[in-house]
């Protein structure tokens, strides 16, 4: 009993550590609310309520508008 309580609170320890989120706060990016992102063939897609929809090829390092033959954004 002893030993798979320690087993549980060592695999606790390394998913708090090892598994973290790597989000970062952007200030002021001009998007708006993001309102939705979806993957698809090895990019990322974020659709706002203000500005339309961005597609990221690495990550979501940089962001392109990809707004081109839509009516409204």
């Amino acid at each position: 009993m002893r030993l798979k309580f320690t087993a549980v609170i060592l695999t606790l320890i390394f998913f708090n550590t090892e598994l973290k989120s790597q989000w970062i706060l952007l200030q002021n990016s001009g998007a708006g609310r993001i309102s939705d992102i979806e993957v698809h063939n090895n990019f990322l897609f974020a659709s706002s309520e203000s500005s339309g929809v961005f597609r990221s090829s690495d990550n979501g390092v940089s962001w392109v508008s990809v707004n081109s033959g839509m009516n409204t954004t």
